[in-house]
């Protein structure tokens, strides 16, 4: 266990902890303290059960240090830095002293008894008029470093009546061992709490009749009965709530706090659940409502626990994609999504339209009106009664990055509260102008913005501070994840096309290469991803992540242009039915251009690794390029001329390839699975004539594309290739579209000669990965989508370089008026029997 030893050490850790700006943002105004030996155990970031060794450490350093005694009588005898006060480690004593005490009236001298003792000196102490001066001096030294627009909340002291030398410890120190033990019997005499405002605020003053209640506990609660009266409800960070719901803890209830169920529907309209209690974790997501409720004890929560148990959820719009469940309906411009538990499906009917099941909960397919949702649930008696509700300050969506927000435009967070009304000013005082609003509870702003921030609501009538103040840091453009780890990047990747050789990559385009200038639409976005993708994503939480970069285009073709990019890559869940997907780590590789040597980057990369990258090449005396993608959507590649790969992939830390696999020069080279697809059911077919996978369809067509379901939700879809009697079957959606194009001969893909571009003709489907990834490395640019196609850049030798893999599959002249006969046999034959030679008006043909 490593403890602090040293004064600085410890005055580092307990700034930190008690005077700094904590990962939620908390900057609220520093009203009390609370040290006791377990709150300096998570000052220290000890372990739970070291306290009496973190209290000991603490103990020994002050005992050993010279400047203690002269600081509690003189005021601090080391100078401040911008750093620490370099005295609050004498405070946070003074304060511990003050905790160990046993009643809230001490008798004369009992204080500086206890001092003394527990630092075991042999002398005594009278004059502690430093302690008064230390903490005049930790007020002005916060003024100073928040002026400065560092993290730090401010301090407010209070009168310290007659006690001209402990009275701001004794009136800071909260709560007490009395108050604590004054609040648990008031639990204890009313089970109804920390549940029931109307008992708290009325029944309470009784308790601060008794001497027992110190100056803290009075104050704290009359500030929690004003921000009441006020019709405050962000309540739940004040210092009396806090207290209540501790001392609840203490008679035998158990702690309730808020728990998050986030829900966001996957590419075939069926809703999938995440769940979090307190601080947004990681979590494998829930494919019915009944399990993301019981994982996360939501019968027990401070927020949905009467709505689990009345079985009435409803669920709000609250990001692109992404809907949070909630215990009250609210009038919503986009709607809402109601689930009812099973057993009043029969009370309910069929006014709330088709209902999806999830477990022992029936989900609305679509979202409905404030005013018809509360009429149906009012008709079968089941609309919840408004609650007063304690909320917390919340924000959610965004872009959290090593505890920063990313401050790209449309990837702000939202914040929730219980006002509209927001007060948003910048941390440095200087700057006057503020670029970040807030609408609907949404944070917005022109353009990317970076710096910090405060929030706060507007201050009503009669109030001296506003009850919560919130510090949001924003940064334009992400940090570099140190490594790519987590469990989803321990997942097999999921392949299109088989990749089996280590070949040169030889570039075919002809352009002059230099570092092309322009800002593409994909900017923001890129940096979006890249700063969200450290533990990778659910397939649904990276489709809500895409919708927000723009209210037209498909957040598909957006994915699909991010791997052919080589950006991110799909992995199978293993065991479970869907994808997940990550980054690519970023690696160099080498190509060649008439003779020269080209490096390459490929994998994900963010705007800073993007400068590294330049100014390494220009430092070894290469020339870096740019290469803007075939639309405003389409990645930018970027790479070196007149460097070597090696040297720049070292200087940067970065892996290096001399040699990359290629994809396989047999036609039709998909990657197969050998599953059989037992107990599995068609829950969907192609349609030759709309492009995409429907319910039903009954064309007949010599080659047929189904996807398979498990029926137990137990396993991966499988997608079903059938033609002339011969069944295929393939993971990947992908390899499977392009393989029954292939054996249809129906063009999936159209070749424009004039723009040197292929089209995607259908709704759904691509190039698969290793073709695609080739295509990019010769021709030294990605494609992506344009509206609602989606292209990639070709000349007239990668066409008929990727016809010879994909027969049949792209219309266009660019073959000769005839092929070689021997050529055609060279591709049947290699084809592994899924292509054969035909005989068609009067000429040879497959």
């Amino acid at each position: 266990m490593d403890l602090p030893r040293t004064f600085d050490a410890w005055e580092k850790r307990l700034v930190d902890y008690f005077l700094a700006i904590g990962p939620n943002g908390d900057a609220s105004p520093i009203r009390a303290f609370e040290v006791t030996p377990c709150t300096l155990t998570l000052a220290c970031g000890a372990a739970r059960g070291s306290e009496a060794d973190v209290e000991e450490s603490f103990r020994k350093m002050l005992s050993r240090d010279t400047l203690l005694m002269d600081s509690l009588r003189d005021g601090a005898q080391r100078f401040e830095n911008n750093n620490v006060p370099n005295c609050f480690s004498y405070l946070a004593f003074t304060l511990l002293i003050d905790n160990l005490l046993e009643g809230n009236e001490p008798q004369s001298g009992e204080y500086r008894h206890k001092l003394v003792k527990w630092l075991g000196a042999n002398t005594t102490v009278s004059n502690l008029r430093g302690i008064a001066l230390m903490w005049e001096n930790v007020e002005r030294w916060l003024d100073k470093r928040i002026q400065a627009g560092e993290p730090f909340r401010r301090l407010i002291l209070p009168d310290p009546g007659n006690w001209t030398h402990i009275g701001y410890t004794r009136r800071l120190s909260f709560p007490s061992k009395v108050d604590l033990k004054l609040v648990a019997n008031f639990c204890q005499e009313h089970p109804g709490a920390n549940r029931d405002l109307h008992i708290s605020i009325a029944a309470f003053p009784r308790e601060l009749i008794d001497d027992r209640a110190s100056w803290g506990l009075r104050n704290a609660f009359e500030e929690f009965r004003g921000a009441y009266y006020l019709q405050r409800r962000a309540l739940g960070d004040l210092r009396f709530w806090r207290l209540l719901e501790r001392a609840s803890t203490l008679i035998g209830r158990p702690a309730r706090s808020s728990v998050t169920i986030e829900m966001l529907f996957d590419a075939d309209k069926c809703a999938l659940f995440f769940a979090y209690r307190g601080e947004h974790n990681e979590a494998t997501p829930f494919t019915s409502l009944n399990s993301a409720l019981i994982a996360v004890g939501a019968e027990d929560s401070e927020n949905l626990a009467t709505a689990a148990s009345l079985g009435i959820v409803f669920f709000r719009l609250i990001g692109a994609g992404r809907w949070r469940a909630e215990p009250e309906a609210c009038d919503s411009v986009f709607g809402l999504h109601v689930a009812v538990a099973d057993r009043h499906k029969r009370k309910i009917g069929d006014r709330l339209g088709p209902l999806a099941g999830s477990g022992d909960w029936a989900l609305t397919t679509n979202p409905l009106t404030f005013e018809v949702l509360k009429d149906a649930l009012k008709q079968a008696k089941l609309f919840p009664s408004k609650r007063e509700l304690i909320v917390r300050p919340c924000l959610s969506g965004g872009i959290r990055n090593d505890g920063v927000w990313l401050g790209r435009p449309r990837f702000f967070p939202s914040l929730d509260s219980d006002t509209s009304d927001y007060v948003i000013r910048n941390a440095l005082p200087q700057e006057s102008d503020c670029l970040l609003k807030i609408e609907r509870g949404q944070l917005k702003a022109s353009q990317s913005i970076e710096g910090a921030f405060f929030i706060q609501p507007v201050k009503l009538r009669s109030e001296e501070q506003a009850p919560w103040n919130i510090r949001l840091q924003f940064v334009r453009n992400a940090f570099v994840h140190p490594r790519l780890a987590g469990a989803r990047y321990r997942l097999l990747p999921l392949k299109d096309w088989i990749s089996e050789q280590n070949l040169p990559i030889d570039v075919k385009a002809q352009d002059t290469l230099g570092w092309e200038l322009g800002e593409s639409a994909c900017a923001d976005l890129l940096e979006a991803v890249y700063a969200s993708g450290k533990s990778g994503w659910e397939e649904a939480q990276i489709i809500a992540l895409l919708r927000c970069a723009d209210d037209i285009m498909s957040p598909w073709l957006l994915l699909r242009s991010l791997r052919d990019a080589g950006i991110v890559e799909p992995r199978l869940r293993s065991g479970w039915k869907g994808r997940v997907w990550t980054l690519k780590e970023p690696v160099i590789i080498e190509a060649h251009l008439d003779g020269q040597i080209l490096v390459l980057v490929e994998g994900a990369l963010c705007a800073r690794m993007v400068e590294d990258f330049k100014l390494a090449v220009e430092g070894l005396g290469g020339i870096p390029f740019r290469r803007l993608g075939v639309t405003d959507w389409a990645a930018p590649l970027f790479g070196a001329q007149k460097v070597q790969g090696e040297a720049i992939a070292k200087r940067l830390g970065w892996r290096f390839d001399s040699k990359s696999l290629t994809p396989s020069e047999k036609p039709l080279a998909f990657v197969e699975t050998p599953h059989q697809a037992l107990h599995y059911a068609q829950t969907r077919v192609w349609s030759w004539a709309k492009g995409r996978f429907v319910s039903i369809d009954v064309t007949q067509e010599s080659v047929r594309l189904t996807r398979l379901t498990h029926t137990g939700e137990r396993d991966h879809d499988v997608y079903s290739v059938e033609h002339n009697g011969l069944i295929r079957h393939y993971f990947s959606r992908t390899a499977a579209i392009a393989s029954a194009y292939a054996l249809a001969r129906k063009p999936l893909f159209e070749w424009n000669s004039e723009q040197n571009l292929i089209a995607l003709t259908t709704r759904e489907g691509g190039l698969p990965d290793a073709l695609a990834a080739e295509m990019r490395r010769r021709m030294l640019r990605n494609g992506g989508p344009c509206s609602q196609e989606y292209i990639y850049p070709a000349n007239r030798e990668m066409v008929r370089w990727l016809d010879k893999r994909l027969p049949g599959c792209i219309a266009g002249t660019f073959h000769d008026a005839q092929q070689p006969t021997l050529s055609l046999i060279n591709i049947t034959r290699r084809s592994s029997g899924r292509l054969r030679l035909q005989w068609r008006n009067g000429s040879t043909t497959i």
